[in-house]
């Protein structure tokens, strides 16, 4: 590259400028026989000219000794995961112990490098090694759900050797959907990759740093160390380094999704995603070559890093039980309305920023309800977190006391649902609960809460000592509120009964 720049720059100074040889050779600070030649040559000093020019380097007996040995190494290494192959230096110190090898360990680096170029083009006719390399992007498409046109957003993954694709969809492109997605892509794939190539998206880069050094999430962070994989970023405003994938969801979308799916839900949309990207495979081939997708992915897998025995979990709930709308009998609890609940559970409510109180007597299945629609909350994209009233109120005291509470309070607003159990339970005290005050009042109309409660409103004053603060706090939390009655019997003493008939 720079004898072509020499060469250019040598013919315009005497062609265009009229410099004479020896001023050119003065100029840029080269002998004249230099300038001679290349003013001689009607050609430029291509790779292909200079070696017919001058020839290639002749290898010595002792290294054309060693060529097959290496090039077998070497062959064998593109059949292992790309982190457990062989360095110029593990290949030298081999040959010195096994085959008695005697030159250096320089003429070995460069003989590695041009050998694995030529065994690379044989091997692998294709820009990428196989199973390094993956690259990721967002698309959007429209749908019909429900009957209703619907805008989803498209999670796409590539293998870039093989080009196998993997799509799914979601109804948001938060990072509850962004982990969830490799979980499936990996699965899918058969394997993980070396690296990924990622856009600099908010759900995996906490701040752009200088050039491709970056403040990763620290969820993203624990996604890599779950599957052992490397990101590697594009640089601002850089999107062409990953143009082909950009490119991709665009064929997705024209080819899977045209026209329009109908379908009933999401899943139903991925099951048919899921069997597009499988029969896709089967129909293309790989660029440059006559093997088709399917045929290429199924030795890539072979390179791939295997998949750990655990999936990493996507989800943000932060909650010591796990319950769902199915799991609730709704028959022990006639006065709660189901229809009403089902509704609820769309999450229109948290884009409307309106609360939900669940009030009842103790065992009727409040925290039950609140938790799984909180569950529904994850699924539909939103970040929810759980907490006691009790715990609630002493974390404020303590972020109070080291003056973190301005702090603490504005990383709550993060989530877009706080569930608060248990409040009437146990008692607080007075700057308990002012702060408690506080911190609801900075909710209001900022972020949904869900409350369960065993205290009529009539009884809050006993709780909160004060009844001005009572009568304030009731205003915020019961404005644009969905106050759920829960009364009869207690939900868990009606079950430990079914539990008991059940064994007799």
């Amino acid at each position: 590259m720079i004898k072509m720049a020499q060469f250019h720059i040598i013919k315009y100074l005497y062609e265009v400028e009229g410099l004479s040889q020896r001023k050119i050779a003065n100029k840029l600070g080269i002998s004249r026989n230099t300038v001679s030649k290349y003013l001689k040559s009607n050609q430029p000093p291509t790779i292909i000219q200079r070696e017919k020019s001058y020839g290639k380097k002749e290898f010595s007996s002792e290294t054309k000794r060693i060529l097959p040995i290496i090039d077998q190494w070497l062959e064998e290494d593109f059949k292992r995961w790309g982190k457990q192959r062989h360095t110029a230096a593990n290949i030298h110190r081999r040959l010195v112990r096994e085959y008695g090898f005697k030159e250096s360990e320089s003429n070995i680096r460069k003989i590695v490098r041009e050998r694995k170029k030529v065994l690379q083009e044989v091997f692998i006719p294709l820009e990428f090694q196989l199973g390094h390399q993956f690259p990721f992007d967002w698309g959007e498409a429209d749908i019909i759900l429900q009957g209703k046109k619907r805008r989803v957003f498209l999670f796409y993954a590539q293998l870039s050797a093989s080009r196998v694709r993997f799509v799914r969809a979601y109804l948001h492109e938060k990072q509850e959907a962004f982990l969830d997605g490799f979980v499936h892509a990996f699965e899918f794939f058969g394997g993980i990759p070396t690296e990924g190539l990622f856009d600099n998206l908010k759900t995996s880069v906490q701040k752009i740093l200088q050039g491709r050094n970056h403040l990763e999430q620290e969820s993203f962070l624990a996604l890599q160390t779950h599957y052992l994989f490397k990101a590697e970023f594009c640089n601002p405003s850089s999107g062409n380094e990953k143009g082909r994938v950009e490119g991709s969801v665009g064929y997705v979308r024209r080819n899977a999704l045209v026209p329009e799916p109908e379908v009933q839900s999401i899943e139903e949309l991925n099951e048919y995603l899921f069997h597009w990207c499988l029969e896709d495979a089967k129909e293309r081939k790989v660029p440059h070559s006559n093997e088709l997708v399917v045929e290429m992915w199924e030795k890539e897998k072979e390179y791939l890093h295997p998949l750990p025995e655990q999936r990493f979990e996507a989800c943000r709930l932060v909650s010591p039980i796990n319950k769902t709308l199915e799991t609730y009998d709704f028959s022990l609890m006639p006065s709660l309305n189901k229809n009403r609940l089902m509704k609820l559970a769309k999450g229109e409510f948290v884009e409307r920023k309106e609360n939900i109180i669940f009030l009842g007597n103790s065992g009727t299945g409040k925290t039950h309800l609140a938790i799984a629609l909180g569950m529904e909350m994850i699924l539909n994209g939103y970040k929810v977190k759980f907490t006691t009233a009790y715990e609630l109120v002493e974390q404020l005291l303590i972020s109070n006391d080291e003056h973190k509470l301005g702090a603490f309070e504005n990383k709550w607003l993060k989530y877009d649902v706080i569930i608060v159990d248990e409040l009437g339970y146990v008692p607080f005290s007075k700057i308990g609960v002012e702060l408690l005050f506080q911190f609801f009042s900075n909710r209001y109309e900022r972020g949904s809460v869900m409350i369960t409660t065993n205290l009529e409103f009539s009884e809050w004053t006993n709780l909160f000592g004060n009844e001005k603060i009572t009568t304030a706090l009731l205003d915020r939390l019961t404005h644009k509120a969905h106050i759920l009655l829960l009364n009869g019997e207690p939900y868990r003493f009606r079950e430990s009964l079914k539990h008991r008939k059940t064994e007799e």
